[in-house]
């Protein structure tokens, strides 16, 4: 489920143009999960994709490898290394890829990426990339960061292991040939030299300044052993979700996790989110707002309950949960617990029109005369799911970012112990 935001124009909402965000939930998700993880996205799971982009960039940075059309054309060079990196990992390292998985199926000795083929290997740029952002590995004029730069130098010390991997990329950039073959590139000793050094696992220099960088402050450090404990050795009939878990870990802890209160804060309002995901398929499934009214899932104890736990993050003293987009939320919020389900109904169908104008689109559904007209054939919850859903403190497939934490973590110290 991905949702975006409500009302006000934002431009990252527009770059994703996710049609099936229909009420913006996520980016008001997302800014409340960046209080306990900064850096990670969801997607960003391999500590891998993490020093490819580290080594794409100091690449890049070394202007001496570079023509001048080879510099105008650096986002191109970029998915010229993200593909040859994914058939890295795949067929000479027998390891998962980072994300273009598609791209790289097939025998090693005759696969072609095709950089034509969509977002095919594009998972560094688009997700990876502004994770090495967030965390200051790459510095705001995109260059990489000083340390990481040299532990890049000493990791290649031989400028032929470069060289001649620029000079396969160089006649493809002539030619503008957007098709390639990683397995011709690989054949080359110093460019797979240049590979086992950054990702083969014999040098711990990267993990520790990883380490430095990701969980340098103490509290962060807390909050990630704590994911990777939850999601590596924990039960797996575990009541709860999750975040719910991680809460209950973090109380157990023997140092006070001084941000505690913070997690309570996320489990108020994660639920509540999810609820209005399923009273907008409701609504979709009524087709009247009279039938709505009278529907069973508004009858459900756990609606009024989920919509009293978000309101109380209003006597917050947070920047984030005072933000217009909240408050617009608390209207909501305020509107289930006073039975004013009419008003509830108006007023998140015009949410879902705003946005959908925001993004250019035309809105899924509206409202006319009392009726719920579909405007638009998508996907929906049959009610029994719907009520099974909303009677579910813990449902939501997003997880706060936890997954990626829990992974990042733990192949980072995996790595610092000599254990991958």
């Amino acid at each position: 489920m991905l949702f975006p935001y409500f009302t006000e124009q934002d431009d990252t909402l527009i770059r994703q143009g996710a049609v099936r965000d229909y009420l913006g939930l996520q980016s008001v998700w997302s800014s409340v999960a960046r209080q306990l993880e900064p850096n990670l996205s969801g997607q960003v799971t391999n500590i891998q994709g993490i020093k490819a982009v580290g080594l794409i960039y100091h690449i890049m940075n070394n202007n001496k490898n570079f023509d001048d059309k080879l510099e105008k054309n650096s986002g191109l060079f970029f998915r010229y290394m993200e593909g040859l990196f994914e058939y890295y990992l795949v067929h000479e390292m027998n390891e998962k890829p980072c994300y273009g998985a598609r791209a790289i199926n097939g025998d090693k000795q005759s696969l072609e990426i095709n950089l034509n083929a969509g977002t095919v290997v594009m998972g560094l740029y688009q997700y990876y990339r502004g994770t090495c952002r967030r965390a200051g590995i790459i510095n705001d004029d995109w260059t990489l960061d000083n340390k990481l730069e040299s532990i890049y130098k000493d990791l290649i010390p031989k400028d032929i292991e470069i060289k001649n991997l620029m000079d396969s990329f160089k006649g493809l950039m002539k030619k503008e040939i957007k098709t390639f073959s990683p397995f011709e590139i690989m054949k080359d000793k110093d460019t797979k030299s240049l590979f086992n050094s950054v990702f083969g696992g014999s040098d711990s220099s990267i993990s520790k300044y990883l380490d430095g960088v990701f969980y340098n402050d103490p509290d962060l450090r807390i909050y990630a052993s704590s994911c990777s404990e939850v999601v590596n050795n924990g039960k797996k009939d575990a009541e709860g979700s999750r975040a719910s878990q991680i809460h209950n870990e973090l109380k157990s802890h023997q140092t006070d996790y001084p941000r505690l209160d913070a997690v309570q804060h996320f489990l108020d309002c994660e639920p509540f989110l999810c609820l209005l995901n399923d009273l907008f398929h409701s609504l979709l499934n009524a087709e009247t707002l009279k039938a709505f009214g009278e529907s069973a899932v508004i009858q459900e104890e756990a609606v009024t309950e989920k919509a009293r736990a978000f309101i109380r993050l209003e006597q917050v003293n947070n920047t984030e949960f005072s933000s217009a987009r909240f408050k617009e939320l608390y209207q909501l919020a305020h509107m289930i617990v006073g039975n004013y389900w009419g008003d509830f109904a108006v007023t998140l169908f015009q949410y879902h029109e705003q946005l959908m104008l925001v993004r250019k689109l035309g809105p899924v559904a509206m409202i006319e005369d009392g009726k719920v007209v579909s405007l638009q054939d998508i996907g929906r919850y049959e009610n029994e799911q719907i009520l099974d859903r909303i009677k579910n403190q813990h449902i939501w497939n997003n997880g706060y970012y936890i997954y990626s934490t829990a992974s990042i973590y733990s192949q980072i110290q995996d790595e610092l112990k000599g254990t991958t």
